[in-house]
């Protein structure tokens, strides 16, 4: 029966065509790039079909309940679009929509995140690295990735082994409401994110919000993350003042992490929420090597390096792209001490100029215009 499925499989791949005005767009939740970019489409580009497809039952129900087109892959709709789009979107790879129907399509990889965390091909120590360097001689790279300038290119080449003019240098869709009005965005949430319109809503009775943000760790153990935080002092203080620490859930990002609830004053963004769509309400950044740190900049807001770990984070988890302290601009805190001393401060906002440079070129929030209309005209070539 699998080898009569199989033969089915390969040859619906060899007789159906693909259609350029069909795009597939997929991820590990309704989120990241793919998010803000198939939205866009379906806005601006009526003879696109843009069609969301997941492998995740609920979430397709749950992108359907917003009025957007979704299918579960496995699903007739699923299997017909999987076959039909000539494109496929995603941000974590196209395992997010259809593996089985991706042979002849294109490939069009949203990165993550712009920063300067080894990832994919590049990661040579850790837990991760026997198993990148594993499927490298079956890698198969995207056809055309995001990136932002031949600074970013050097390594994510390397990384996805792609060339660079397979680089799109439009910057991240992610990244596009960064520079639109608060007004503006508060309306987005209203509209199609809720629970984030709710979230952003609780945080404004607070003088003062801080974000604790860290990386993802490939090893947690107790020499990870949040060993020397005080959360009782540092809550206390934010009491005081009537300030707030906003962290994150994200998973394998920490160790001794508080519970939600615990304190008064340091608070979970929910869980299913896009970090993306809050950060332009926070007022001071704490992050590590994070990629979160160069979408923040561009919000020309203080943030404060806590590169604790930094000699265990590069020998054992991940190595980095480029120097650590070229690449930012600090202020920087090693303990929690140092750390809660820049709390206690009015920080100003850095010249964010040099990175901005390196890592985002001439970005001015037209990333989802710019990779629409390169998309559009592959097809007239």
């Amino acid at each position: 029966m699998k080898r009569v499925r199989e033969k089915f499989r390969n040859f619906l791949l060899n007789t159906v065509s693909r259609k350029s005005n069909i795009w597939a767009f997929g991820s590990i939740k309704y989120g990241h790039s793919t998010r803000f970019l198939f939205e866009y489409v379906l806005e601006q580009e009526p003879n696109i079909k843009a069609i969301w497809l997941t492998r995740d039952m609920s979430l397709a129900k749950e992108v359907r309940a917003m009025g957007y087109p979704s299918y579960h892959n496995k699903s007739l709709l699923g299997i017909y679009y999987s076959l039909r789009a000539k494109y496929y979107f995603t941000t974590h790879g196209v395992r997010a929509l259809s593996r089985k129907y991706y042979h002849g399509a294109k490939h069009i990889y949203l990165c993550h995140g712009i920063g300067i965390k080894s990832a994919e091909l590049s990661t040579t120590i850790g837990p991760s690295a026997e198993e990148f360097q594993k499927k490298r001689s079956t890698y198969q790279p995207p056809d055309f990735m995001t990136s932002t300038t031949p600074h970013v290119n050097k390594k994510q080449c390397a990384s996805f082994l792609v060339s660079e003019e397979q680089c799109m240098p439009f910057g991240t869709p992610r990244n596009d409401h960064f520079f639109k009005s608060k007004e503006s965005q508060l309306q987005y949430l209203k509209k199609h994110a809720p629970n984030e319109f709710d979230f952003v809503n609780s945080l404004e009775k607070y003088a003062k919000i801080f974000s604790y943000i860290l990386t993802w760790r490939d090893v947690i153990d107790k020499q990870a993350v949040d060993e020397s935080m005080d959360y009782h002092t540092l809550n206390q203080y934010l009491k005081r003042r009537n300030q707030v620490l906003v962290r994150d859930t994200h998973p394998g990002s920490t160790y001794n992490t508080p519970s939600p609830g615990e304190y008064s004053n340091i608070v979970f963004i929910p869980k299913g929420c896009d970090l993306n769509l809050i950060l332009p309400f926070i007022d001071v950044l704490i992050t590590d090597y994070s990629s979160v740190y160069y979408d923040y900049i561009l919000l020309n807001k203080p943030a404060i390096l806590y590169p604790y770990d930094y000699d265990y984070f590069t020998k054992t988890c991940r190595t980095l792209y480029y120097d650590f302290y070229e690449s930012t601009e600090g202020p920087y805190a090693y303990n929690f001490q140092e750390l809660f001393e820049l709390i206690k401060q009015d920080l100003p906002t850095p010249d964010y100029t040099r990175i901005k440079k390196l890592f985002w070129g001439d970005y001015t929030g037209e990333s989802c215009k710019n990779i629409t209309n390169f998309i559009k005209q592959l097809d007239q070539k």
